[in-house]
């Protein structure tokens, strides 16, 4: 599933997650009003708050910022169509917490706002860093896969390719570099211990 723009998103939500309740925080697109949650770590309860967003929001995406990439929660929220998940690293978090939090004390509630700060010469600058940074990244992906295609290419055109990509787990990727690394001139090894050598 493509991922839907910040534009497109009818809500914005947070979760800290913790082993028997996780605090959340829900933010309406267009509105600067926040909601705390709490959300009990069951399947039912999960799934009649999932429900109830279905309905609040029209089906709508739905961003869910979440302070983990797996376990029972990120699995469970993947199950629904229409939230669009978005792990944050724990240690960048309780960084964050370190500079702008003086007690540094763990607040699950407040870790679940996430906004940090709310200076537009924070922000903004930050903005376009994130929005160049992506530029370079669609670009730098198109050259990976211009490079791959371009290798799988080559590599199959070599008489010595199948034997690299017979062997086990050598695969698209394995088998060229192996291929490569051989080379062709067979005088290189007299016997197979300098082969593996």
């Amino acid at each position: 599933m493509t991922q839907p723009s910040h534009d497109t998103f009818a809500a914005f939500i947070g979760i800290d997650w913790a082993d028997a309740t996780h605090d959340g925080c829900l933010q309406a697109a267009g509105t600067a009003k926040r909601e705390g949650l709490q959300l009990e770590h069951t399947p039912e309860a999960i799934d009649a708050w999932v429900t109830t967003l279905r309905t609040r929001f029209h089906g709508q995406p739905v961003a869910v910022c979440l302070e983990l990439d797996k376990g029972h929660l990120v699995s469970a929220l993947r199950t629904y169509d229409f939230l669009v998940l978005f792990p944050s690293n724990p240690l960048t978090l309780a960084r964050s917490r370190e500079a702008f939090t003086l007690s540094r004390a763990k607040d699950d509630p407040t870790d679940a706002a996430l906004p940090l700060t709310t200076d537009e010469g924070g922000i903004a600058p930050n903005a376009l860093l994130v929005q160049t940074l992506v530029a370079q990244l669609r670009v730098t992906l198109q050259a990976i896969t211009a490079f791959d295609t371009a290798i799988a290419q080559r590599a199959q055109s070599h008489p010595d390719f199948p034997l690299f990509q017979a062997l086990p787990g050598a695969g698209p990727v394995f088998a060229s570099r192996l291929l490569v690394a051989f080379g062709e001139q067979r005088e290189r090894y007299p016997s197979a211990t300098a082969l593996q050598k």
